[in-house]
């Protein structure tokens, strides 16, 4: 049992991996409270994700989001519409750091 075990761990390890993730996000939403807007009291849901140029591709698509509130299917599932997107890459100052400039379109 022992060698099955060290031979699956031996074989895990020597595996050469490579991953890109998503470096990170935020959910927001802000309610509608303009007594005179016929949206009065609904929510506006804003979902940023930040990532490597490098990583994972995003899609333009529209997403959707599921709230749940423990059980083991979504309570409610509604459409975030993509708007657009940011470059936020630093600015670098090629000619006097010496690193090559961080941007989405030369990388």
């Amino acid at each position: 049992m022992k060698q099955t075990i060290l031979c699956l761990l031996i074989s895990i390890f020597s595996l050469n991996l490579s991953a890109t993730h998503i470096m990170g996000g935020e959910i927001t939403w802000v309610c509608i409270k303009d007594t005179t807007n016929p949206d009065f009291g609904k929510y506006i849901f804003k979902l940023k994700i930040y990532r490597d140029c490098d990583g994972a591709s995003l899609s333009t698509f529209s997403q959707i989001m599921d709230v749940w509130s423990g059980g083991v299917n979504p309570d409610t599932s509604f459409t975030l519409n993509w708007v657009s997107n940011t470059d936020i890459s630093p600015a670098c100052d090629v000619i006097n750091s010496g690193f090559p400039a961080l941007d989405c379109v030369s990388n």
